[in-house]
């Protein structure tokens, strides 16, 4: 998930901008600032879903999970997709 480890020192990311990574809490899935992809899993094909799973388990954090698939969560097969990539 490519965790960072900060100093006392270090943020992520500077106060300043704290309002606008909270703005799309309360309509996100997950209360971060990124939501669910408008496509469905299989709307794609095994390459296009390939393309897209290396491109969110590249960028870490929780986007393999919740900035993936929309039907990823809801689906077992959807899931098993995502699952078996993994």
């Amino acid at each position: 998930m490519k965790q960072e480890t900060y100093s006392a020192k270090q943020q992520s990311m500077p106060k300043e901008r704290y309002p606008d990574l909270y703005s799309g809490r309360k309509s996100s899935f997950g209360g971060f600032d990124f939501n669910f992809m408008g496509t469905g899993t299989f709307e794609h094909s095994a390459d296009e879903r390939k393309k897209t799973y290396e491109e969110l388990w590249s960028y870490g954090d929780f986007h393999f999970w919740l900035a993936t698939y929309y039907d990823m969560l809801f689906s077992d097969d959807a899931n098993t997709e995502a699952y078996n990539f993994w």
